[in-house]
């Protein structure tokens, strides 16, 4: 079963003790106060893997509202809820004044699933949950929304697993139907493409390509896939397109080996858009200085508002 929810809730203060990242901040605000002096408001996008949405807002209750105030985020795109449908109504307030869209999991209880936030004064045309494939759809891992002038997809690609048990099922299934749906989704309207992809694309993505050539996310299998759905560049690793040399700007650690103290992590996150998103594109950053998960969130920047209005 699908689950949708809107919410309002009036502004109030909110605690930023969680963001230990102050040149981001600083970036940030640098930007806002551009846009506030008369420039075009940017639109900014983020996706973030939370590794259990309950986990995290009871370390830290005002994660994600403390993202929205520093970083003036149009839409969030959360994967990895593990949110069941009764759970649902106790997190669709938690962002004042944003609109808020859930799939659960029903395979699997605290599994899997996928959230978006947007702006309550942003227009939604559809909501589709899913992509037709009857696993996936029972874990709750895709949502888009229909906007006046794009596509929003928030996705939490199956993970390989332990042993490679669910490599083929990944790679012969689920990848050729998603690569599928979003050349259809691009096919009307530019797209915007984010979560959480489980794959490293190439060894710049992560910190041991040797050791992990037949790893979950770093199979030639799954990296393949990944390149099919980039080809002819009809998709943009936004990340990639900005930094093609940047090294060591990871996304996820390995909580049980401390990696994260090491930096010896993988990108895994991304943002994807359509070839004629391009020139809007003006930066993606990595939040690393976000804990409260093995993830750390995403920031895309568009410098065409109208893409999402």
């Amino acid at each position: 079963m699908n689950c949708f929810a809107h919410s309002v809730r009036p502004i109030g203060a909110v605690s930023r003790r969680f963001l230990s990242s102050t040149s981001i901040r600083a970036s940030a605000a640098e930007s806002l106060s551009t846009s506030e002096n008369g420039a075009s408001k940017p639109a900014r996008l983020l996706t973030w893997n939370v590794a259990s949405l309950r986990s995290l807002l009871r370390k830290q209750p005002d994660a994600l509202q403390a993202l929205v105030d520093d970083f003036a985020v149009d839409a969030i795109c959360l994967q990895e809820t593990k949110l069941q449908e009764f759970h649902v109504p106790e997190f669709t307030d938690i962002l004042d004044n944003y609109q808020s869209f859930w799939y659960c999991s029903t395979a699997r209880k605290g599994y899997s699933g996928t959230a978006i936030f947007l702006r309550n004064n942003l227009s939604v045309e559809d909501v589709r949950y899913g992509i037709g494939d009857e696993s996936a759809d029972a874990e709750g891992r895709v949502i888009t929304i229909k906007l006046p002038k794009s596509y929003l997809v928030t996705c939490y690609t199956p993970n390989a697993g332990t042993g490679l048990k669910r490599l083929d099922y990944r790679t012969q299934t689920f990848e050729g139907k998603m690569t599928e749906y979003l050349r259809n989704l691009a096919s009307e309207r530019p797209l915007l493409y984010c979560g959480d992809l489980n794959v490293a694309h190439e060894p710049i993505d992560l910190e041991n390509p040797k050791g992990n050539s037949r790893s979950a996310g770093f199979t030639d299998e799954e990296r393949s896939c990944f390149r099919e759905l980039i080809k002819d560049g009809e998709l943009l690793d936004t990340f990639r397109m900005l930094y093609p040399a940047k090294r060591r700007k990871y996304t996820y650690w390995n909580y049980r080996t401390r990696a994260r103290e090491r930096n010896a992590g993988w990108r895994i996150d991304y943002f994807l858009v359509s070839k004629e998103v391009k020139p809007a594109v003006g930066d993606c950053v990595h939040l690393d200085g976000v804990l409260g998960s093995d993830h750390c969130p995403v920031l895309l920047e568009l410098n065409d508002q109208e893409l999402i209005n």
